[in-house]
């Protein structure tokens, strides 16, 4: 990941008030500046509020815009890190994402898999 090009991807639950949004989105950047803290920096924010994480990616108004920037050459970002993988995936959501974000030479930087998340290793396909 080149230094300042990573895309930050927090994801509230569906119901919270306004407050708990607030603490919520804190949490998870704070948590994504940690794992990524002395590769890269946050370049750009994606966060939908009142959208369940049941929604596929693209009927989520922030995450279709990340897909979307994902897919424009010369984008600012070549990885994009979620602030916590419940708050972003439900069923299969996270092999399709990872997989269609990797082809477009994107990488996808997760907590609970302590870096870059690697299809193929067994630990992070336990994730799913």
């Amino acid at each position: 990941m080149r230094v300042g090009s990573s895309a930050f991807v927090p994801w509230p639950d569906l119901c919270c008030l306004r407050c708990a949004v607030q603490t919520s989105r804190a949490w998870q950047r704070a948590v994504s500046e940690e794992l990524i803290d002395g590769v890269g920096s946050v370049v750009a924010e994606f966060f939908d509020v009142g959208v369940s994480r049941r929604w596929p990616w693209e009927d989520r108004p922030e995450a279709a815009a990340l897909l979307a920037a994902a897919a424009v050459p010369g984008r600012d970002f070549d990885a994009v890190v979620v602030g916590e993988y419940e708050r972003a995936f439900y069923g299969g959501q996270f092999r399709k994402v990872v997989s269609g974000l990797n082809a477009l030479g994107v990488a996808v930087w997760l907590p609970e898999a302590g870096g870059p998340v690697e299809l193929g290793s067994p630990v992070h396909e336990a994730l799913r």
